[in-house]
């Protein structure tokens, strides 16, 4: 990792909201679906190594005060906090839900 990268790191939760995405993904076509997905959103957060302003704040205003970003995947949104030398990921959601739902988040 080169001296400008940030590293990127998972949080619990988004873990969590991963593998539940996974598991809807592979009940409604297949594991190959449900694989394929999350190799390319983990791909797509590479880009947050090198560039973690790409991606506007959050337009959720809770969110957008706490400083939070949020990068648009597919159906999906990734919500993320940028760090000194670090990019914390902190949820993943379907873009349909309500973004009250990561309230908690906010503390």
């Amino acid at each position: 990792m080169a001296a400008n990268q940030s590293k990127i790191n998972w949080s619990f939760q988004a873990l969590i909201d991963l593998s539940e995405i996974h598991e809807y993904l592979s009940d409604q076509a297949n594991d190959a679906l449900a694989d394929k997905f999350v190799d390319e959103l983990m791909g797509k957060t590479k880009r947050l190594e090198s560039f973690p302003e790409f991606y506007h704040p959050c337009p959720y205003p809770k969110l957008q005060a706490a400083g939070f970003r949020c990068m648009n995947f597919k159906k999906y949104v990734l919500i993320y906090e940028i760090k000194p030398n670090s990019v914390e990921i902190l949820a993943v959601m379907h873009s349909s839900r309500n973004p009250k739902r990561f309230d908690g988040l906010v503390d």
